[in-house]
């Protein structure tokens, strides 16, 4: 019995990133409607592979003490609430409001750049390392200008990781991530399908990343930004911390110098410098405003 639950435990470790990966594809092409309602088909995809991480994360702890109390929970879900889910729906209707109305009026033969001939994976492809290395140069820009660091240090104020503070941005900076992920593709009037397809990918990678489970990647670590790979990114210590920049994908850290993979031990501690760092979620909305919040 304990032979088959060490097996179980090796195949869970190896083998749930790319189940949930698929099942996640798999479920949103059958989710999606003929009216183009991707509600559901971006939703409960995510929560389906969310459910395995949540899972996984007991099953299968990476450390123990990172088991999240009643002070993350409510400071991560607020996170989700507003900067995960409002903001990105008031972002999406004013940027169809206004600025996808002033981009038509223009007239510009853009939409003419996408290879909109393409299929769907080809295109989602395109819009991944496109989107990622948008941010690549955003997320590593803010480890070095100071302004765009005191609103990034809110997402690395983080003294655990667990699935649900990939949440955790400044409302700032998520409009800014905005512009990277999203705004650039309905310029370019890519479908709806496959931006839709874009983001159940996204989100269930993020929340892959940030999980508290003994995943294992191995080869794929110099493919996609990884559990074991950003746990890294989010150490105390900057030589460490400041590598592994990838949201989706790693190539571009490859490609850059900035991959980080010491296979001989694991991260230790987590978090910024500073040990006064708010930890409560108007003290970091207000932390980028305020002098010397974190030494860098």
């Amino acid at each position: 019995m304990k032979s088959f639950l060490v097996t179980f435990q090796n195949v869970v470790r190896w083998g749930i990133y790319p189940l949930a990966m698929t099942l996640a594809t798999v479920l949103f092409f059958q989710l999606q409607t003929s009216d183009g309602n991707f509600l559901l088909a971006t939703v409960l995809p995510v929560w389906a592979c969310l459910a395995l991480i949540i899972w996984a994360e007991w099953f299968i702890p990476f450390q123990s003490e990172w088991k999240p109390k009643w002070q993350d929970w409510k400071l991560d879900g607020t996170y989700v609430i507003f900067i995960q889910t409002i903001l990105p729906q008031v972002l999406t209707w004013l940027s169809a409001l206004f600025v996808l109305r002033w981009w038509s009026g223009l007239d510009l033969p853009i939409h003419q750049w996408w290879p909109h001939h393409w299929s769907i994976g080809w295109q989602e492809i395109s819009v991944i390392l496109i989107s990622d290395l948008l941010r690549y140069g955003l997320h590593r820009l803010s480890h070095t200008w100071t302004p765009l660091w005191k609103l990034h240090a809110v997402h690395h104020s983080v003294l655990k990781m667990y699935w649900l503070n990939t949440a955790r941005f400044h409302p700032v900076e998520k409009s800014l991530q905005f512009l990277m992920d999203v705004l650039p593709f309905m310029l370019l009037g890519i479908s709806e399908e496959v931006i839709a397809l874009h983001l159940v990918l996204y989100g269930v990678n993020g929340f892959f990343q940030h999980c508290n489970a003994d995943v294992r990647f191995g080869w794929l670590n110099y493919i996609v930004s990884s559990t074991e790979l950003h746990r890294w990114h989010h150490s105390q210590h900057a030589k460490e911390s400041n590598n592994n920049y990838g949201n989706n994908v790693i190539v571009w850290d490859l490609l850059f110098g900035t991959f980080y993979w010491p296979k001989d031990r694991s991260v230790t501690t987590l978090g910024l410098q500073n040990p006064t760092y708010p930890q409560r979620f108007w003290g970091q909305m207000k932390a980028p405003v305020q002098q010397d919040i974190d030494v860098t």
